[in-house]
């Protein structure tokens, strides 16, 4: 079975740190906007907005090639629009396995810091604006992803390292993770509207520090990446 692994979260979240350290586990075949839009062919177009909405229609052809030949692949998007979740089941549906890294913060203005940090570092601007209201688009959709998935894990990047608050694992169990660390913002997206929805009787197994720790070492946790 091919393997689909999808780093996602809002801007400024620190998706590329999370790829950066799990990069001998992912498949060979990365397509990433910001790695795109380097390539000669991209730095012709002079407009810096345009540059990067032609690397990010680029990005979405290779994903499509890539699923249509059977390719393993990993690619990084903020998933703030349906399309990446049609995506998802469009791969289902060509017997991929699924799995969803998603990396965010407790706060929005986390976000705006950090894309602000990286444009005095000659990294690309959005706009504030932008930066909130797509935050909140992708938080909304963390419990269609979790729905669709087969293997979900959700980061909390808010301080200087990520740390892991959620996993869906392979056999659709669902543990919340890290509980003294947690903020509430999990419940708010995740487990309330997975519970509204029905796919949750009732609040999740909830593991503390030393439990987490334990668990993330288990081969369940690590059995997806290697398959």
């Amino acid at each position: 079975m091919a393997l689909l692994v999808v780093i996602a979260g809002p801007n400024g979240s620190g998706k590329s740190t999370v790829i950066d350290e799990n990069l001998n586990t992912l498949p060979d075949i990365l397509i990433c906007p910001d790695e795109i839009v380097k390539l000669k062919e991209f730095k012709r177009i002079s407009n810096i907005r345009e540059r990067y909405i032609a690397a990010m229609e680029k990005a979405k052809e290779l994903r499509k090639i890539a699923i249509d030949n059977g390719l393993s692949l990993a690619f990084e998007t903020v998933f703030s629009t349906n399309e990446k979740l049609e995506f998802l089941k469009y791969a289902k549906v060509k017997d991929y396995y699924v799995e969803v890294i998603f990396v965010t913060t407790r706060d929005p203005y986390i976000n705006v810091d950090r894309v602000n940090q990286r444009v005095e570092s000659g990294g690309h601007s959005v706009p504030k604006e932008k930066i909130i209201e797509r935050y909140q688009k992708s938080m909304n959709l963390i419990a269609d992803i979790v729905k669709v998935a087969h293997t979900v894990k959700v980061y909390d990047n808010s301080e200087e390292t990520p740390f892991i608050v959620f996993f869906k694992n392979y056999d659709r169990k669902i543990v919340l993770l890290n509980k003294s660390r947690r903020d509430n913002w999990v419940d708010k997206y995740i487990i309330n509207p997975l519970i509204e929805c029905g796919v949750l009787d009732n609040r999740p197994r909830d593991l503390d520090i030393k439990e987490t720790n334990d668990y993330i070492n288990n081969s369940c946790f690590v059995k997806v990446i290697m398959s």
